[in-house]
C-alpha cells in the first residue's frame, strides 16, 4: 500500500491549513496550491492520487480546470464550493468531478470521503498488476500468494498484506502505526505487539537470516520497518 499522494487546491488559507491539518493526521502525502497555476505545476511534477478542488480560485474557474484534468486523467477530485444548490452539484460533476462538498463542512466526512476514494484507487491499482518479483521471490498478486524459490511460503492474510504494503513502500520507513491502521484496519493503541508477530513470522517465512533471501527487514528504533532488497536481487513487477 503505497502513502497517497493527496494534491490540495485552495485559495483560503485558513481552509487550506484545516484540511492540511486533518489529512496529514491520517498519514497522506500533502501538496497544496493556492492557484491553479501552481496546482498545473504540482500536477506535472508529482502526479496525485486524489485531487481536493476548490472551484473559486484568483485565477481562474475551478470547473473549468477540473474539465481540463479530466482530458488526460481519471484521478478522482473533490469539489469544494461554498456555492450551495443542486445546479452548482450538477455542474461539478459534469465537470468530471468525483464528489462534491459545499463550505462549511464536516471534517470527519471529509476524511471519509477521502478514505472511500483513495480506496477504490488501491483497488484499481492492485487490479493492473498481476505478479511481484523481487530475485527468488514472487508475489502473485492474483491470489495473494507469496512463493520463495517456487515454494509457497502459505502467509497468513495479515502476513501476506504486511509484506505487500513493505514491498510497496520499499526504501521507505513504515511506522508501526501506519502498518497497523492499514493492515488490520483498526484504531491506533499503544500495543502493537500483534504488528511485531507477524514481521517475526514474515522474516522466518521469507528466511531474511540467509544469505539467499532477496529482501531485509530492517527495524527501525521506536518507529516502525523498512523493507530492502538485498544486493544482487532485481524487482520486477507484471502487468496483466
Amino acid at each position: 500500500m503505497i502513502r497517497a499522494k493527496i494534491l490540495l487546491v485552495e485559495e483560503n488559507e485558513n481552509i487550506l491549513k484545516t484540511n492540511k491539518r486533518v489529512l496529514e493526521l491520517e498519514d497522506y502525502d500533502i501538496a497544496c496550491a493556492n492557484t491553479l497555476a501552481e496546482a498545473e505545476h504540482c500536477l506535472k511534477e508529482k502526479p496525485p492520487d486524489l485531487i481536493v478542488l476548490d472551484i473559486i480560485m484568483p485565477d481562474g474557474d475551478g470547473m473549468a480546470f477540473c474539465r481540463k484534468i479530466r482530458e488526460s486523467s481519471t484521478v478522482p477530485i473533490l469539489l469544494l464550493t461554498c456555492l450551495a444548490g443542486k445546479e452548482k452539484m450538477v455542474e461539478g460533476f459534469r465537470s468530471g468531478g468525483d464528489d462534491y462538498l459545499a463550505i462549511p463542512y464536516d471534517l470527519d466526512e471529509f476524511a471519509l470521503r477521502i478514505q472511500s476514494h483513495l480506496r477504490r484507487v488501491e483497488i484499481e491499482r492492485n487490479r493492473s498488476r498481476s505478479a511481484i518479483h523481487i530475485g527468488n521471490l514472487r508475489m502473485d498478486l492474483m491470489a495473494r500468494r507469496a512463493y520463495l524459490d517456487g515454494e509457497d511460503l502459505l502467509l497468513k492474510a495479515k502476513e501476506y498484506y504486511l509484506l505487500l504494503m513493505l514491498v510497496d513502500n520499499m526504501w521507505r520507513d513504515c511506522s508501526t502505526k501506519e502498518l497497523y491502521r492499514n493492515i488490520w484496519g483498526l484504531q491506533e493503541t499503544d500495543d502493537f505487539r500483534t504488528v511485531r508477530v507477524h514481521v517475526a513470522g514474515l522474516r522466518r517465512k521469507l528466511k531474511t537470516d540467509s544469505a539467499s533471501s532477496p529482501i531485509e527487514i530492517l527495524s527501525i528504533y521506536k518507529y516502525g520497518y523498512r523493507l530492502c532488497v538485498q544486493e544482487g536481487h532485481q524487482v520486477e513487477v507484471y502487468w496483466k
